[in-house]
């Protein structure tokens, strides 16, 4: 695995913070914070949008990683982050929140880069990007700006692991 969630551990338990668990349960109140605020903007009932924030905060298969020390939590958190700033930057338009996303994705692609995910966070950036009205050359530029952010991590990882690990 990338080394995120490892040099959070190293980092804590330098600083003398032994009870990293917490920092899982930190993980998961703001995955519930994002869904809450990503589910809120979605044009569907309220008993709707309830049953599905209730769904995204209590099952089994999410609740259970803040008891156990994986990357899965920390990368599905990195993740809707970056689909949460992705949003943002659908209806803004701004700068700001399309790096933010990418940084997440980063993020996401430090902690666990099992799953191609990025890919479809990358096409959609791009539609997003595409369909505003900035000029072609500002079009460009948030495209590599995005593109870059996020697969140079995945990039950097792969000739990591194919230079390391891949000659063992």
């Amino acid at each position: 695995y990338p080394p995120m969630t490892s040099v959070i551990h190293a980092v804590l338990y330098a600083q003398g913070f032994s009870r990293i668990m917490v920092v899982y349960g930190l993980f998961y109140s703001i995955f519930i914070l994002l869904m809450y605020q990503i589910i809120r903007k979605l044009k569907i009932g309220y008993p709707l949008k309830i049953t599905l924030l209730f769904i995204s905060a209590f099952h089994p298969l999410i609740f259970e990683q803040t008891k156990i020390a994986y990357t899965n939590l920390p990368a599905l958190t990195f993740q809707i982050s970056a689909l949460y700033y992705l949003l943002k930057y659908s209806e803004k338009e701004n700068l700001v929140e399309l790096i933010l996303s990418a940084l997440m994705l980063t993020f996401a692609n430090w902690t666990r880069v099992l799953e191609p995910l990025f890919i479809g966070y990358l096409l959609a950036a791009i539609y997003l990007i595409l369909k505003t009205k900035l000029t072609v050359i500002k079009k460009t530029t948030y495209a590599l700006i995005y593109s870059f952010l996020s697969f140079a991590s995945w990039i950097v990882w792969q000739i990591y692991i194919s230079s390391t690990i891949g000659n063992i």
